[in-house]
């Protein structure tokens, strides 16, 4: 179910928001999550005000699915 979050970020070169989503006993992204610490750092250090607000439009949300 992360994939396509995962793609999406990966198209839009933003950081892998999936690796926000972590195991409750590690504290870690799940094995088929494919992040890591660095990922998390990544996503909270980014500025994300920089950039405009990010709703996929139907076409990038199938093309991210597309690509999974």
């Amino acid at each position: 179910m992360l994939e396509p979050i995962k793609e999406y970020c990966r198209q839009k070169s933003l950081p892998a928001l999936n690796a926000l989503v972590v195991r409750r006993d590690t504290g870690l992204p799940g094995s088929g999550a494919e992040a890591d610490e660095t990922d998390i750092d990544a996503v909270l250090t980014y500025d994300w005000r920089t950039r405009h607000p990010h709703t996929p439009s139907e076409a990038e949300f199938e093309a991210a699915m597309a690509a999974r």
